[in-house]
């Protein structure tokens, strides 16, 4: 849980200080390397850690646009509705995988999102995400 927390505070200083803002609609890839304390018996990814994933880059998306401010201004935090993940084949130890989250949808309350993980240009996860504000 240390470590989730430590990674969110990077997440929101690099995203208001260091790194260029981005549009809502846009789609955000990043670059990961697998780390031997994501992996269960230290061979292949926890499924828990794949949550993790999603939330960092969510995060990432909502704090480095204007969204995160807005919402904050007018006392909402987004919620999750929903999330179902489909794995396809596991991600080893030390291995780089990217990361894209599209916005694929929203209405007056949901956003929906799909979270695909890849590895050499392979899908090897995909992950599906509902939120309200």
């Amino acid at each position: 849980m240390i470590c989730y927390c430590m990674h969110m505070i990077y997440i929101y200083v690099g995203a208001n200080y260091f790194w260029k803002k981005v549009v809502v609609y846009s789609d955000l890839t990043r670059l990961r390397r697998v780390r031997i304390l994501d992996c269960e018996s230290l061979r292949y990814v926890a499924n828990s850690k794949y949550f993790y994933y999603m939330d960092f880059i969510r995060f990432e998306i909502l704090f480095r646009t204007q969204l995160y401010k807005n919402t904050m201004k007018k006392g909402l935090f987004p919620v999750i509705g929903s999330q179902k993940f489909i794995y396809k084949k596991p991600l080893k130890r030390w291995t780089k995988l990217s990361i894209t989250l599209p916005v694929e949808a929203w209405n007056e309350k949901w956003v929906y999102h799909t979270q695909t993980f890849k590895q050499k240009g392979e899908v090897y996860a995909v992950g599906f995400t509902k939120v309200a504000f």
